[in-house]
């Protein structure tokens, strides 16, 4: 865990190329943004930001995914719906670094196990320009996630069967790793 840490931090401080860090989103601006890091693991996410003020803003992000990955043998599934509200506190002056609360909820069925989970944490991170109205955040979030209704189960000639009810489960730590990228959508032009 704390390696992770350690890692993430000097994550956040290298410079990118060509990027600048940002100076924060205007009072009003909605931003739409994906996660790079969940479309890696092919859950694709888009979320949703409203910049309140200087220094507060709400999102919603979603991931879906929906794959068969048939074998000889079995079917194998990839699916999840995960939805994940947070609040956004600014806490430098170039309202680029970040404090937030986030909630999360979802449904999976991933190697022959379902179940449910929600849960919630602190995420902290920073943000970076790629270009004028496109950014690059990163950020993780450690907090906490309950899962439940978790069972294991097999498939023999196109029919499951129960294997194992696993019941709950608790977990502390690293709940989401983020690579957004942020595209702004209303972007506003003021008289100089």
């Amino acid at each position: 865990m704390k390696n992770i840490l350690i890692s993430f931090f000097i994550l956040l401080n290298l410079p990118f190329a060509g990027a600048q860090e940002v100076e924060g989103a205007s009072p009003g601006q909605f931003s739409l943004r994906t996660n790079l890091a969940s479309l890696a693991v092919l859950a694709p996410s888009l979320g949703l930001e409203y910049q309140f003020n200087n220094k507060l803003a709400v999102m919603l992000d979603g991931s879906f995914a929906y794959w068969n990955f048939e074998t000889e043998t079995r079917n194998k599934y990839w699916r999840l719906i995960h939805i994940s509200p947070k609040v956004r506190q600014y806490v430098n002056p170039s309202r680029n670094a970040y404090l937030a609360l986030q909630f999360d909820i979802g449904a999976y069925n991933i190697a022959q196990e379902i179940g449910k989970f929600k849960g919630g944490g602190i995420a902290f991170g920073k943000q970076y320009y790629l270009t004028k109205n496109t950014w690059i955040d990163l950020g993780l979030t450690l907090g906490y996630l309950h899962f439940s209704d978790r069972k294991k189960y097999d498939e023999i000639n196109d029919t499951y069967y129960l294997q194992e009810d696993k019941g709950r489960k608790n977990y502390w730590g690293p709940s989401q790793v983020s690579i957004n990228i942020i595209r702004k959508l209303n972007v506003l032009t003021r008289p100089h």
